[in-house]
C-alpha cells in the first residue's frame, strides 16, 4: 500500500493468515537470533534514530537475490530483515493457495467467470491510472462485476485505453470481506507482523494491511515508499509484473526543482536537468525485478518503488512490521510529526497544540505516538503471555508460539518503549502509559532470565 492512506476499512483476518506454520522451515532457537540481537543492539543501544548508522546498498551494484531452495526463518532474518534488503521468492512457496487454483483459468489468466460468480457483488477500490491527485492515482468504488465487465471489454479491444481509461483495482481488502474463503496462507517468513497483530485486535477502529490488487496489461503503481515506511510483500496469483526499487536515499534524486517527488519514473521529463536536476547522480534507474506468477517479492523498509502490471495480473500484498525495522517506523513517525508542527507553527500558541498535533499526524501519516505505543502494548502482552506459559508449549502452531521468538518480540518491544521515552515531545500521560508498560515486561523478561545465558539478552533488558 502506498504511503498516503486513501480508505479505512474493517480488519478479520482468517486463521489461514494468523495461524502458519511450514514444515519444511527449522525450529527457531534462541541460539541462532543471537547474531539478530547482535545487530539490533547497534540500533537501540543509542539515543535517538538520528544516530543509526545504516550501510545502505548501492543499487549499481546489487542484486535481488532469488529464493529457489528451502530457507529458515533464521536465514531470512539474518540475511534480509536486518541488513533491509529485497528477495523474490520462487513460485513453490505459494502453490498450495487456493486462489492459485481457482482465481485462474486453464489459460493461466485470471478466472474472470469464478470471479464474479462468488465475489461479485463484492465492493471494490478502483483507481484510474491516466488521473493523478497529487501523487497518487484517482480512486472510485465499483462492484468487482462491473470491474471485471470492464477488464472484459478491455481485453477484447486489445488493452488499448484511448478510449477507455486504465483502471486498477487496488488495496482491496479481501480477508475482510469473505472471512470464511481462505484464499491463501502467509509464508512464515512475514508472519511476525505487528501492524495486522494489532488491527485484529482493536475493537474501536476498523483496518487492516492486507490486499487484493486485480489489474489489466499496462496498468501501473506510482513511485512511492510503502505506509508507514513498513516492510510489503507480493505474491502474484496469475500474470506477471515489473518492478523498480530504489533503495532508501536515491528516492532524494528523484526530486524535481520545486521539491516534489517524481510521479512516474519512467517519464522522460527524468533526463531534463531543468526539472529534475539531481537524476543524473543515480548510476542506474533503479533495481529491476521481473515477477512471474506464483513468485513473492520481498520489498524492505523504505524503499521506493514503481511497478507495472505486463499482463492481466492478481496478486496478493500485505504491509507489516516487527522488531527489525520497528527503528526505521518510529523514525518515520517523529519525522512525520515534524512536518506536522512545520505545518501549522502559525497556530502554534493555541491551547493544546501538542494533541492537535498528533490528531493531524493520524489523519496524514495514518499513526499517531498513542497508537504506536498501543501497537507495542498489544504484541508486548501477547508476548508476555507466550513466555509465561512457555512450559505448556509442546508444539509450535504459529512462529509467535516458538518460546524463544517470543522473548525476542518481548526485548524488542521494549526498546521500541524506551525510544518513545526519549522523545522530547511526548505528552505526560502517554509518558506514564509508556513507563508503566515498560516496568511490566522488564519484569516478565527478568522471570525468564535466568533460563538463558545470553549475555546480549541481560544487555538489551
Amino acid at each position: 500500500m502506498e504511503s498516503s492512506r486513501e480508505s479505512s476499512d474493517d480488519m478479520n483476518r482468517t486463521n489461514s493468515n494468523s495461524n502458519t506454520t511450514c514444515s519444511k522451515t527449522k525450529s527457531i532457537s534462541f541460539d541462532v537470533f543471537e547474531n539478530c540481537l547482535a545487530k539490533l543492539i547497534n540500533f537501540y543501544c543509542y539515543d535517538d534514530c538520528k544516530s543509526y548508522i545504516v550501510v545502505q546498498p548501492n543499487a549499481s551494484e546489487l542484486d535481488v537475490k532469488y529464493i529457489d531452495n528451502q530457507i529458515s526463518y533464521q536465514d531470512f532474518v539474518v540475511q534480509f530483515l536486518i541488513p533491509n534488503l529485497p528477495c523474490k521468492f520462487a513460485s513453490h512457496f505459494t502453490e498450495s493457495w487456493r486462489s492459485r487454483k481457482e482465481w485462474v483459468n486453464s489459460e493461466m489468466k485470471p478466472n474472470f467467470s469464478f470471479l464474479k460468480e462468488h465475489f461479485g457483488m463484492a465492493t471494490v477500490p478502483v483507481a484510474d491510472c491516466s488521473q493523478k491527485v497529487y501523487n497518487s492515482q484517482h480512486k472510485q468504488e465499483m462492484y468487482l462485476k462491473s470491474y471485471i465487465n470492464y477488464l472484459e471489454t478491455v481485453k477484447e479491444n486489445d488493452w488499448d485505453f484511448t478510449s477507455k481509461p486504465c483502471l486498477y483495482l487496488k488495496d482491496w481488502h479481501f480477508v475482510r470481506d469473505f472471512p470464511g474463503y481462505s484464499a491463501y496462507t502467509t509464508p512464515i517468513f512475514f508472519t511476525s507482523d505487528w501492524l495486522n497483530e494489532y488491527w485484529k485486535k482493536r475493537t474501536d477502529e476498523c483496518d487492516d494491511y492486507q490486499f487484493v490488487y486485480l489489474g489489466p496489461k499496462g496498468s501501473w503503481t506510482p513511485f512511492h515508499a510503502d505506509v508507514f515506511g513498513s516492510y510489503s510483500w507480493s505474491a502474484n496469483v496469475c500474470g506477471k509484473k515489473k518492478w523498480l526499487l530504489f533503495p532508501p536515499g536515491d528516492e532524494e534524486n528523484l526530486v524535481d526543482w520545486k521539491g516534489e517527488m517524481a510521479y512516474d519514473i519512467s517519464s522522460p521529463l527524468l533526463k531534463d536537468k531543468n526539472c529534475y536536476p539531481k537524476a543524473s547522480k543515480l548510476q542506474r534507474i533503479g533495481i529491476e525485478i521481473i515477477q512471474e506468477a506464483g513468485e513473492v517479492v520481498f520489498v524492505p523498509s523504505g524503499w521506493f518503488h514503481q511497478v507495472w502490471n505486463l499482463e492481466d495480473t492478481i496478486s496478493i500484498n500485505h504491509n507489516w512490521m516487527n522488531g527489525f525495522n520497528l527503528h526505521l517506523i518510529w523514525k518515520n513517525l517523529f519525522q512525520a510529526l515534524n512536518s506536522v508542527e512545520k505545518e501549522i507553527s502559525d497556530c502554534k500558541d493555541m491551547e493544546g497544540w501538542s494533541d492537535h498535533c498528533q490528531v493531524v499526524l493520524k489523519a496524514h501519516h495514518g499513526m499517531n505516538f498513542k497508537e504506536f505505543v498501543e501497537m507495542l502494548d498489544c504484541v508486548g502482552q501477547r508476548a508476555a503471555a507466550d513466555v509465561e506459559n512457555f512450559s505448556q508449549i509442546k508444539e509450535a502452531p504459529s512462529l509467535h508460539h516458538y518460546p524463544w521468538h517470543s522473548v525476542l518480540d518481548l526485548v524488542l518491544v521494549v526498546q521500541g518503549l524506551k525510544l518513545v521515552l526519549k522523545h522530547p515531545k511526548i505528552s505526560s500521560d502517554l509518558f506514564r502509559t509508556t513507563s508503566e508498560l515498560l516496568l511490566q515486561l522488564q519484569s516478565t523478561i527478568q522471570k525468564v532470565e535466568h533460563e538463558s545465558s545470553s549475555k546480549l539478552l541481560k544487555k538489551l533488558i
